[in-house]
């Protein structure tokens, strides 16, 4: 009953409070020995522990439980990112303290609400990458759709030379730090790579919303994308535009101009 609780009053807090995307600090992983329903367990306890492979983590100097399984799965559903605290108009703040005592340090959940800048919606990603040169092209575009379905942001082929004058593919993954450790290993099971580069850093991403256009090929998915300059620019959806020039014989360019004609009119 309390972890539905747990789940239920997040998932509702953040729709009452409007907001859009969620950003965590790292996890605070403690130490010693907690009380559970399957006897004593070490801190953190095997769930939370499999629940943060991936994550990023920060230990404390803690005796006792900082990390429930409920509030492991929570950020890890939830999060966006997990690192620093993005550039943001903080506009609330909100505290929950626990009832246990962990001195000196206070119990507090600390919650800030505020707009991100629109250069830094996206603060921190991370780059899995790797060459081959014994790879199918095949091979590479199968092992670059199961990273894309997996949850990668891009995935993207590079050829490059390698040893002995080797022609070869560079393949760089863009993954949210809390599924690297995943794309990572998808990587190297799809891949003939022996070993994956992985590294952290900062990217600039502009605000965006999906909408929906009338054009006279019917409804079409677009994006709209805010500009630094406060004005907008429009992307048709290509799977929508695709399948619509697909059904009615028409060269895809045309849908495109609609889409884009439609949206300037709205």
């Amino acid at each position: 009953m309390d972890t539905l609780i747990d789940i239920c009053g997040v998932a509702v807090g953040l729709e009452m409070l409007g907001v859009e995307s969620v950003s965590a600090g790292p996890i605070p992983l403690a130490h010693g020995w907690v009380q559970c329903a399957h006897g004593t367990m070490p801190v953190p306890p095997p769930a939370v522990a499999k629940l943060v492979e991936g994550l990023p983590t920060v230990a404390v100097d803690i005796s006792g439980e900082t990390v429930t399984p409920t509030g492991a799965a929570i950020i890890k559903g939830l999060a966006q990112s997990i690192g620093p605290m993005p550039a943001m108009r903080v506009e609330r703040v909100g505290y929950g303290a626990g009832s246990k005592d962990f001195d000196p340090y206070p119990n507090l959940l600390r919650l800030f609400i505020g707009e991100v800048d629109a250069l830094g919606s996206l603060p921190r990603v991370t780059e899995v990458c790797t060459q081959v040169d014994d790879c199918t092209p095949e091979v590479l575009a199968y092992a670059a759709q199961r990273l894309m379905d997996a949850g990668a942001l891009d995935v993207y082929l590079s050829p490059v030379t390698m040893k002995k004058g080797r022609p070869g593919t560079s393949v760089t993954v863009i993954a949210p730090p809390s599924r690297a450790h995943e794309l990572a290993l998808i990587l190297m099971a799809e891949t003939s790579t022996i070993g994956v580069r992985v590294h952290e850093c900062s990217r600039f991403c502009l605000s965006r919303e999906a909408s929906t256009v009338s054009t006279p090929f019917g409804p079409l998915r677009v994006k709209l994308i805010l500009l630094p300059d406060g004005s907008h620019r429009v992307t048709p959806e290509y799977e929508d535009c695709a399948q619509i020039a697909a059904e009615r014989g028409v060269p895809l360019r045309e849908v495109y101009e609609a889409a884009l004609a439609a949206a300037r009119d709205a």
